[in-house]
């Protein structure tokens, strides 16, 4: 990592007439990242992402999803190298607490009773390497990411197969009414969310193993992943209603609706139909398509708190991220474009009319302002942290529309924009490339594109698809009550 001060020109530079509002919250989402760089000469990766949110400790997950938007200026943030700092204190056996102490590198939970994080750590590596294409690093990460699938397998599935976490703090989703019941496994609940998880994290050590030429290992995680999958649907979806939930551990579903139930979509588990079912959820007003989406928990749910109440009904970075990469992967880059614009008009709002202006931890879903949590003091200010990702990469990735693969030495661009757009010092591997799609007559047209950079690489400049009744369902009459 680069040490020392950047300018705004060391950063990817978004094109986007009429977006100017959103760019200028891009930015300032960097200076708030910059502040979160720390040092400790203790830690095997001395120089880390700072999750804004209690500084004695380094949390898993969230180091995870800043790594997402923390590659888009890899000389300059250490968010995949973060993950580092957890490699380096893994159990011999495997085990990776959900935090651990910076100071001695002690876990906060030991095993074999701890608490573990969601299991996105190779999710975050196999994101990393589309973007820099270090190879070098994905031999290094396989094993710890290998024996931690591994030590979940083994340690976070009960004998009848059913996945869970120690409690909803586990999972990351604190207060959420997802749980019923307490047992020798700390609770009665089979976790949708952890199985999908794991799914993801099979896929993705899959991709690593077969991009370092560990045919033996692929071939293993390519049979988990299915093996994964079958699990998943066998036993989280309820195909009366058209959706996952939760299950007891008697097979019967939980009946909570919550962001956890649409992590099959990121993890490409589920089929078209069931895809398409879940999006019927995710636009109805009635549940999860409120004034700023999407709440962590439905509108229908008597715990629903229109204040957020943190996990209770508050709008999260790392949920809107996940929704809308899933999304994309089932080829809804209309409705996952328009989710993203929601939640980052509504985050521009608050940061310029709340004081303090700055960037939250979490939203309300139906005022225009920071969440609460549950003992109703307001949620941590300056949060990114995590919170980065919608004014980073769901604007170069949802409302730009690029996506990078530079293994593959390709970019696919999907855009209906017809003013001239584009971004410039776009990493791509060890180079920084930049596009300028010129202004045409409609988006029917193709348009004249320039390239800049030492590298050749291939670009598909796609359409955005038609919008359907799902996309229209979000409503500009919603965003305006927010707005005012």
């Amino acid at each position: 990592m680069k040490k020392g001060f950047w300018e705004r020109t060391d950063l990817p530079c978004p094109v986007l007439p009429g977006y100017e509002e959103l760019v200028e919250l891009y930015y300032f989402a960097w200076e708030l990242a910059r502040k979160h760089i720390s040092y400790n000469e203790n830690l095997k990766s001395p120089y880390y992402m700072d999750e804004a949110c209690v500084p004695e400790f380094l949390w898993l997950w969230d180091t995870c999803f800043m790594a997402e938007y923390c590659r888009y200026a890899p000389d300059f943030f250490p968010g995949i190298e973060s993950l580092d700092n957890f490699y380096a204190v893994q159990r011999d056996d495997g085990y990776i607490s959900m935090t651990h102490k910076i100071a001695t590198g002690e876990d906060a939970y030991p095993a074999p009773r701890g608490r573990i994080n969601p299991p996105l750590a190779a999710w975050a590596e196999w994101d990393s390497y589309l973007t820099t294409g270090d190879k070098t690093r994905l031999e290094r990460i396989l094993k710890p990411l290998s024996k931690f699938d591994e030590w979940i397998e083994k340690n976070r599935r009960r004998p009848d197969g059913s996945y869970w976490f120690v409690d909803c703090n586990s999972s990351g989703m604190d207060n959420s009414p997802r749980t019923c019941g307490k047992n020798i496994w700390g609770n009665n609940t089979n976790f949708v969310d952890l199985a999908a998880q794991q799914v993801l994290a099979a896929a993705c050590i899959r991709n690593i193993a077969n991009a370092v030429g560990d045919l033996k290992l692929a071939k293993h995680y390519e049979i988990l992943t299915r093996n994964r999958k079958k699990y998943l649907n066998d036993n989280f979806w309820c195909e009366r209603n058209g959706f996952y939930y939760d299950a007891f551990l008697d097979g019967n579903f939980t009946g909570c609706k919550t962001v956890a139930s649409f992590w099959p979509l990121l993890a490409a588990a589920s089929s078209e139909q069931q895809a398409e079912s879940l999006i019927r959820h995710l636009t109805d007003p009635g549940e999860f398509n409120r004034p700023h989406p999407v709440p962590a928990l439905s509108c229908d749910n008597p715990n629903y708190q229109d204040d957020g109440g943190y996990w209770q009904g508050g709008v999260w970075a790392p949920a809107n991220y996940m929704i809308v990469r899933g999304l994309a992967i089932y080829g809804r880059n209309c409705l996952a474009r328009n989710i993203a614009l929601k939640h980052l008009r509504h985050m521009h709002n608050v940061w310029k009319n709340f004081s303090p202006n700055t960037i939250w931890e979490c939203y309300s879903p139906e005022k225009s302002g920071p969440a609460f949590k549950k003992d109703k003091k307001i949620v941590r200010k300056d949060f990114v942290g995590w919170s980065g990702l919608g004014p980073i990469a769901m604007l170069i990735e949802n409302i730009l529309g690029t996506r990078i693969d530079y293994p593959n030495r390709k970019i696919t661009w999907i855009s209906d924009n017809i003013r001239e757009h584009g971004i410039r010092n776009l990493p791509f591997g060890p180079y920084r490339i930049s596009l300028l799609a010129k202004e045409r007559k409609s988006k029917h047209d193709i348009p004249a594109i320039t390239t800049a950079g030492n590298c050749k690489f291939e670009l598909e400049f796609l359409p955005l698809e038609p919008e359907t009744n799902f996309e229209q369902s979000l409503s500009k009459e919603t965003l305006k009550a927010v707005l005012q």
